[in-house]
């Protein structure tokens, strides 16, 4: 799944840097939640019985969260946490979220 693979090449980017001692600077920007939709199965479950569109949305956005906490505690782990800078954010637009919840707002 490419979001299991770029947070997986951002934390031995990070690796690589801190044994050489350098500065680093990783933009990690997924792909998901957007088409095509699919998630791996164990993030799709919890939302299953919303039908397979919404479950996919879901487990996709599910799978973010995971991989966002592993780094996290990955920086924790290998003592970088307290000298990094951490910043989250998305897009500002939607590819299914507006027909599943869009809290009231208008348009996408």
């Amino acid at each position: 799944f490419c979001t299991d693979v770029w947070f997986r090449y951002a934390k031995e980017f990070i690796t690589t840097q801190k044994e050489a001692g350098r500065p680093f600077f990783a933009y990690v920007s997924t792909n998901a939640p957007h088409g095509p939709m699919h998630a791996p199965e164990k993030f799709d479950e919890p939302y299953l019985e919303q039908g397979t569109r919404v479950a996919h949305f879901f487990g996709m956005i599910a799978n973010i969260d995971e991989n966002v906490g592993r780094l996290k505690d990955f920086l924790e782990e290998e003592g970088l946490a307290d000298n990094t800078i951490f910043i989250f954010t998305t897009d500002n637009g939607t590819s299914a979220g507006d027909s599943i919840h869009n809290a009231g707002m208008r348009g996408r």
